[in-house]
């Protein structure tokens, strides 16, 4: 079926080129050249028509223009007759004055904006979401022919195409960045390398090399907010390459955001779509008893808000260490008087007043949000109460590269099953512990909780950073202490009062179903 369609888009390429060797004006007393681009896959180079990308519909649409130059670098623009969504797509150069036809062999790129010469493409920082599909994907076409009107040009595509499925209930997506270790917009060099295609019209496959003015980050953006309560599809084209780093960001219709790294180097080819499915759900879904009758999943990471968005650190390991008037993760014992703790006052009594949840904070103007602070008697019975509460939590040390170490507190769900490959001893110390990267992502695949040792503040002077872990509850102690639980290198415990004006580290829970 696809030869057939191949064969026809041919013959029509055969019958106008007779017509359009003609000389022919339009309106405005402009001289025409007509060029056919076929859109068509014939099974021989799956990625070469701009409509197929490893099966992603991408037709010709109304508008769409090239950039064309000849074999003595003269360049016009083509632009696509009104006809949009087809397979095959007449161009045409309109050319003034005496100018002549442009000699070939030609070079063409799509989209003509990204084009500033045949051999340096400008890939944009910004793109633009497009449901179901990818907008503006950059490709190049070498056509080996000195007559244009003859010639059918099939155009390859000359980067990858990511493509990222997210789902979160009650989320809607603003935009998604990918950021890498890498540039992945800018200026590149497009070099050619002869290739093997069989549609008698291409011969050189393109590949992209950094020249400048770009950066690592790319944005897409939403004109508006996208659901992903039911998973939903993004695409972003970035050059191939096997990037080591790899990051992903969401920004919602709450201008809140969530960043997730991959732990595993992530491959993109030329002409083919890689495939990341993404949860975003914010919390372990494992559950923590509480209460004889309460259990809750805790979220994945520790309370942030960075620049006025509020968000929860990347990994559970993660805590900022430093003081910023734009960055916040250790917080003074959140009222109202003091916006959720964010001060640096180090009087009690600035701090007075009853307990602002910091669940509110994480969903700003919602009804209702399903985060909240752990009360002090929930926080001890987790740690004792619960049925082998002793077994289930231990100090650890976590080896994040050669030259980064964490220390911290593992929590245990409920329902832990011992990894026979891991060697974690309940209880233990936080040298006892001592844990790979790759061991402990396999842990929390199985439902274990991190709480870093993000030390504490005392206005804008942090203490014990990377040794103690001092973590608020929602209870009150007086008009000017609080409740909070604590860890050093061994056991952890709640019922800790200290000073409201303290900041401490907050992670945030939701009730299981």
């Amino acid at each position: 079926m696809k030869k057939y369609k191949l064969l026809l888009a041919v013959v029509a390429v055969f019958a106008l080129s007779i017509s359009s060797c003609k000389k022919e004006e339009n309106n405005n007393g402009e001289r025409l050249t007509h060029f056919y681009a076929s859109s068509e896959n014939d099974n021989t180079d799956n990625t070469n028509p701009k409509s197929y990308l490893s099966g992603l519909s991408m037709h010709w649409d109304v508008n769409d223009s090239v950039r064309l130059w000849g074999s003595d670098n003269s360049q016009g623009y083509l632009y696509k007759t009104k006809t949009g969504g087809s397979q095959n797509s007449e161009f045409i150069y309109a050319r003034t004055g005496n100018a002549p036809i442009l000699n070939g062999p030609y070079a063409i790129g799509f989209p003509a904006r990204y084009w500033n010469t045949k051999n340096v493409v400008t890939l944009p920082a910004t793109q633009k979401y497009v449901a179901n599909s990818a907008k503006d994907i950059p490709q190049y076409a070498f056509v080996n022919s000195s007559v244009m009107s003859s010639a059918l040009v099939g155009f390859y595509n000359v980067c990858g195409l990511v493509k990222l499925n997210l789902s979160d209930p009650g989320v809607s997506v603003t935009s998604v960045a990918i950021t890498t270790d890498s540039p992945i917009y800018g200026d590149f060099n497009v070099s050619t390398a002869p290739g093997t295609s069989n549609h008698g019209y291409s011969n050189a496959i393109p590949s992209l090399e950094y020249s400048g003015n770009g950066g690592n980050t790319v944005t897409l953006v939403c004109n508006t907010p996208q659901s992903i309560h039911n998973q939903k599809s993004f695409y972003i084209y970035i050059p191939a390459g096997n990037y080591s780093q790899f990051e992903i960001t969401i920004t919602t219709n709450d201008e809140r955001t969530l960043t997730k790294r991959a732990t595993n180097s992530i491959l993109v080819e030329r002409g083919k779509i890689t495939t990341i499915t993404l949860p975003l759900e914010s919390y372990i879904a494992y559950p923590f008893s509480v209460s004889a009758n309460t259990q809750v999943l805790f979220s994945s990471g520790n309370l942030q808000c960075i620049n006025g968005h509020w968000r929860f650190a990347a990994h559970q390991y993660d805590f900022l260490g430093t003081y910023s008037s734009n960055s916040w993760d250790l917080f003074g014992w959140s009222t109202e008087a003091t916006d959720f703790g964010m001060s640096t006052s180090t009087t009690n009594d600035d701090y007075s007043g009853s307990f602002w949840d910091w669940g509110t904070a994480i969903n700003p103007g919602a009804a209702s949000t399903p985060w909240r602070t752990l009360t002090d008697g929930e926080w001890t019975y987790l740690l004792s109460g619960r049925t082998n509460a002793t077994n289930l939590w231990g100090m650890a040390t976590i080896t994040i590269d050669a030259s980064t170490t964490v220390q911290g507190l593992v929590l245990l769900p409920d329902n832990w099953t011992t990894i026979s490959t891991i060697p974690f001893a309940a209880r233990g110390s936080v040298n006892a512990n001592r844990l790979s990267l790759s061991q402990w992502n396999q842990m929390e695949t199985n439902g274990a909780v991190f709480l870093p040792a993000a030390g504490n503040r005392n206005g804008t002077t942090l203490a014990s950073t990377g040794a103690n872990g001092n973590y608020w509850t929602a209870t009150s102690a007086s008009n000017t202490n609080a409740y909070y639980m604590g860890f050093a290198s061994a056991t952890p415990s709640a019922n800790r009062s200290g000073g409201r004006h303290t900041g401490r580290a907050v992670r945030l829970v939701q009730d299981a179903n």
